[in-house]
């Protein structure tokens, strides 16, 4: 195997090591989120706008 080919089987190896990584924190955030029913949204609620606008209440008016 030459050097070329160890380079791209080193770098796969990092990036499958990143998604892994990856995926793993977003599983552990899922998680504690189940356990501790933190969402952080008003009144429990996953609403897609409040992650895309923050709060209204708190906005600046």
């Amino acid at each position: 195997m030459d050097s070329l080919e160890q380079m791209e089987v080193q770098l796969s190896n990092v990036l499958r090591a990143g998604v892994m990584v990856s995926a793993c924190f977003l599983i552990l955030g899922l998680a504690l989120m189940v356990i501790t029913g933190d969402t952080s949204c008003p009144n429990g609620v996953l609403d897609i706008k409040w992650f895309l606008w923050g709060d209204p209440f708190l906005a600046p008016s």
